[in-house]
C-alpha cells in the first residue's frame, strides 16, 4: 500500500492490535543503503532545480532532516546556494541553516557564491 504521499506502508494486525508500518526509504542494515542515498540525492537536486517553491521546500526539509540524521549532503551544496534568491521565506531560512553547516567545510564553493548572497541581499 501507499499513503496518499506516496509513501509505501503496511498494515500489520494480530488480536485486536493493529500497526502501520511506514517505509521511510532508509534502507543501510539491507545493503541498499548508497544506491538509495544516491537515488534520493538525485532527486532532491531535481526538486531544487525546479521551478516549483512547493517541491523546493520539500526537498530542503528532507535535506535539513538527512543532516540531522547525521548524513553527509555536501554534495548538494550547489544546487542548495542557487535557492538562498527564493522569493518564499521559508526556503531561504532552509537554505541558511543549510549553509551554516556546510560553508566551513565547502569553503570554495562558498566563496564562489557570495555573488549569489548578495543577489539575494537586494531582491530583498
Amino acid at each position: 500500500m501507499a499513503s496518499a504521499s506516496g509513501t509505501p506502508y503496511s498494515m500489520e494486525g494480530g488480536h485486536g492490535s493493529s500497526s502501520i508500518h511506514v517505509d521511510d526509504g532508509d534502507h543501510e542494515a539491507s545493503g541498499a543503503f548508497f544506491t538509495t542515498d544516491t537515488t534520493r540525492l538525485d532527486e532532491l537536486k531535481t526538486q531544487l532545480d525546479g521551478s516549483k517553491d512547493n517541491q523546493k521546500l520539500e526537498a530542503m526539509k528532507r535535506i535539513i532532516g538527512m543532516i540531522a540524521k547525521g548524513r553527509h549532503v555536501a554534495s548538494l551544496f550547489p544546487a542548495v546556494v542557487k535557492n538562498v534568491v527564493s522569493k518564499n521565506l521559508e526556503i531561504k531560512k532552509l537554505v541558511y541553516v543549510y549553509l551554516v553547516r556546510y560553508a566551513e567545510e565547502e569553503q570554495d564553493l562558498a566563496l564562489l557564491s557570495i555573488s549569489t548572497f548578495q543577489k539575494a541581499l537586494k531582491v530583498g
